[in-house]
């Protein structure tokens, strides 16, 4: 809902300027991946395989098997991530590792864990 759209965007807003950009959309989910590894009996370092598909799936919503850059956008514009073009780029580039223009389960798993 709209309600809880706002008291996510509120709750990720570090800097309190009613956008979030690229830092703090990082941030919140490095901190509430950690938060639901804490609950499980896994180490603290180490997400299970069935969390990190969780929220894999969350991002592809085609159910491809990669999160394409328009659904990457569209998550982070609906958390309205304030990110440029050129900040969007650089952010994939720097995950897809091998070049394909969109992140496989692997490359998402090396992401989340490199925040983690």
């Amino acid at each position: 809902s709209e309600h809880e759209l706002r008291a996510l965007v509120d709750e990720m807003d570090i800097d309190g300027n009613g956008m979030i950009d690229l830092e703090e959309f990082c941030l919140c989910m490095a901190k509430h991946l950690a938060k639901r590894s804490q609950s499980s009996p896994q180490s603290r370092n180490q997400l299970t395989n069935r969390q990190l598909k969780d929220a894999f799936d969350f991002f592809d919503k085609d159910k491809s098997g990669s999160i394409s850059q328009s659904e990457l956008r569209q998550v982070m514009k609906a958390l309205q991530v304030d990110c440029s073009d050129m900040e969007f780029e650089a952010l994939l580039h720097s995950i897809d590792s091998n070049g394909d223009g969109s992140i496989d389960f692997n490359e998402f798993c090396a992401l989340v864990n490199s925040l983690y």
